[in-house]
Formats: C-alpha cells, structure tokens, sequence
C-alpha cells in the first residue's frame, strides 16, 4: 500500500532514465521484500545503475556510518532508505551530518510521528514518505470519531498520537468487535468474524484481507517540514 502511494511520486520527480538512485536497506526479509518492491515500481532493479547496500541485521551506529558515507560518496540523485524506527532516526541524521541533503533526494518507505521527533526538524525536512495515520488528516477529511481519540488523547498525554497510538487503539475495538460478534472468545471464530470484516473507526473505511489478514487502508503521501512546536 505504501509503494503504490509512493512510487508514483517517485517516477513522476525522478525518472529512473536521468536519476540515478541508491538505495540503503535493512537486511532482513521487510526490507529485502520492500526494496524489491520499490525496485520494480520504480524501474530501477539494474543494480549496476542503482546500487544498493543491505545492512546487517541487528545494525550498529558503525554499519549505518559506514553506509550513509558510501552513500554520500556516490551522490545519487535519491537516496531510499529502506529502514525503520531508530535505524531509520539514525540514517536520517547522519544524513544532515553528511551533507547528503544537500545533493540528493532523501525517500524513506514508512515513517511515524515517533520516527520523525527522534530524527529532528532539520533532518526530517524534505524527506518523502508515507504513512497510515496523520492526526491532522482526522481535521482535514472530517473524521470525527478520529478527531475525538486525538483530543482526548492530547488531554490525556498532552501530545498528539501517532501511528503506533492509532494503530493499537484500533487494533483493540476491533477485536472487541469481533469477539461480540462471534458470541465467543475462541480464536478460530473470532478471526471469522474478522476475515473480509470492514470497518470505520479513526479514519475513513479500512478492511480486513481474508488471506493474510493485512488491514488494508488509506496510505498518506507525505513530505518532511522543519517546524519547532
């Protein structure tokens, strides 16, 4: 879902024929997979053109270092981080330490709230990627059971939520659903009920795959501003 909100970004900004991309990955099988995806919707899989690194799994700051210099020293025109969490905050920063910013084009797959505070406002600025919750989509599509979990979240933590707070929130009325549904609390007849199930709660209609059990769902295209609260 993230890539095909991503990639046609990706080709419209940065054509595979007069960009050339690099891209750093977390070496395990999200991030090989997500590459590979990125890779094929991106026309970018000559990995001769496109070089690549994949990091070792679990990564140390002198990994990434070691990394993000190879990375700096090729200057590509886009960079694709293909990591996650603190690896992705850390690849982030070193990339303003680096003054890779100032050469290239910084794409990251999937970012949070969370990812963004930890990395800062000079290293998240620019930066592309996506992302299933935005607290102030919840204002702008008027989702008003979303607009009541952030004012009540806010009043109660005084932040704003974000992805891993929507997520979890969602996570548990949907299984409370489910099981009221079902009549019972025996897995086997809860995931029944859960298989195909769609649903509404924070933002607009996401739906529960029968075969993988994914939530499928609206996926932001979003782009990283300096701002200091």
């Amino acid at each position: 879902m993230g890539v095909k909100t991503l990639a046609p970004y990706m080709r419209d900004n940065w054509p595979a024929g007069t960009n050339r991309y690099f891209y750093i990955t977390a070496g395990y099988v999200w991030g090989n997979s997500t590459e590979e995806i990125i890779r094929t919707a991106t026309g970018t899989e000559d990995p001769t053109v496109h070089r690549g690194i994949k990091t070792p799994f679990p990564l140390t700051y002198s990994d990434l270092f070691t990394a993000m210099t190879e990375a700096a020293q090729a200057k590509p025109d886009v960079l694709v981080l293909v990591l996650f969490g603190n690896e992705l905050a850390m690849a982030l920063k070193l990339a303003v330490f680096l003054n890779i910013k100032e050469t290239t084009n910084l794409v990251a797959p999937s970012i949070t709230l969370e990812i963004a505070k930890t990395a800062g406002p000079q290293a998240i600025e620019g930066v592309i990627s996506t992302t299933p919750w935005l607290w102030e989509a919840t204002y702008k599509y008027n989702y008003l059971q979303g607009q009541n979990f952030v004012e009540r979240f806010f009043n109660r933590y005084g932040t704003y939520p974000g992805t891993s707070a929507a997520s979890a929130y969602t996570i548990v009325y949907e299984y409370q659903a489910a099981v009221e549904r079902a009549g019972t609390f025996d897995g086997a007849a809860v995931v029944r009920e859960l298989e195909g199930h769609k649903y509404e709660l924070l933002k607009d209609q996401q739906l529960w795959r029968d075969f993988d059990h994914q939530s499928i769902q609206t996926v932001y295209l979003v782009k990283g501003k300096y701002h200091i609260d």
